[in-house]
């Protein structure tokens, strides 16, 4: 038996979180970017196209229309947004992807996401100066951006950006 290195056994259950436990999912998806079948064998450079693939087969049994993203790593959708018409993502990866691949409406951001890069924390500015590199390039990034963060201190640089960029 071979025993998983702190860094592998963390990729491989951010895939499983991705694919909501789904591992035939995530064999698929490591099939389709010819990563060997042996999760030991890979690497941090086949991560995002399988987490890619993951998100586009979960939100492909989904409907296009979503007007929302709520990015929260522990707080869930709050029904009225399910109503709505939102979608969520607990993850900076998640959030980025499916922003990526759909035009909301609008987005909604906590700050402390409880998700790291490596040992970099990844936290709702990050998605928000991400957005803000694409609103500058003139790609699409949602009309409007909230944030809903408990952290005061995170919550107050984050508005004021997107007071600076949004307003």
């Amino acid at each position: 038996m071979r025993i998983l290195t702190k860094e592998q056994e963390t990729l491989l259950e951010h895939y499983l979180q991705q694919a909501d436990g789904d591992i035939d999912l995530v064999n698929e998806a490591m099939l389709k970017y010819n990563v060997p079948s042996d999760p030991i064998d890979q690497n941090l450079a086949h991560a995002e196209g399988i987490i890619r693939y993951i998100v586009k087969h979960k939100e492909s049994t989904m409907p296009d229309n979503f007007i929302g993203l709520w990015v929260d790593d522990l707080r869930p959708l709050p029904s009225d947004l399910v109503e709505a018409g939102w979608s969520s993502a607990p993850t900076f990866h998640e959030a980025v992807l499916k922003l990526e691949l759909m035009e909301f409406k609008e987005v909604s951001l906590d700050h402390d996401l409880g998700c790291y890069y490596g040992m970099r924390e990844m936290t709702g500015y990050d998605i928000l100066m991400w957005l803000v590199d694409r609103k500058v390039n003139g790609l699409f990034v949602p009309p409007a951006v909230y944030v809903h963060s408990a952290n005061p201190v995170g919550r107050q640089k984050m508005q004021e950006t997107i007071d600076r960029y949004w307003k």
